[in-house]
């Protein structure tokens, strides 16, 4: 019971971290974010929002190195390549920018051609 409690406590702070996004309150979304990271390192959904965040504070280095572990997690999470894509290009990173638009227009075309009546 106490396991599932700090579970569901640990959902709910980086669920008010997404709020505090949201509302443009910044370093409060990302110190709760920190915190769930701290006791759920898998926890991808928080991450990619600490790499939004840490982007908007001009931190575009500290960000891709979020999304690159995102992308290893979940390598279809489209909008952590979109994100990769923009700041490879930032960084004066070409190569890596292409590939990341590549992956992007990959899984476009995988989510078109698995929509109903696509084929």
């Amino acid at each position: 019971a106490a396991s599932a409690a700090r579970s569901w406590a640990l959902a709910a702070a980086a669920f008010l971290g997404w709020i505090y996004k949201e509302r443009d309150r910044g370093g409060e979304a990302l110190t709760l974010l920190r915190q769930t990271m701290e006791s759920r390192p898998e926890d991808m959904g928080a991450l990619f929002l600490m790499a939004q965040l840490t982007q908007g504070r001009g931190r575009p280095a500290e960000a891709v190195a979020m999304l690159e572990r995102v992308t290893a997690a979940n390598p279809a999470h489209r909008g952590a390549f979109v994100l990769l894509a923009r700041l490879y290009q930032q960084l004066d990173q070409p190569d890596d920018a292409a590939r990341a638009r590549a992956m992007v227009a990959k899984l476009n075309e995988e989510q078109q051609a698995a929509q109903p009546g696509s084929r």
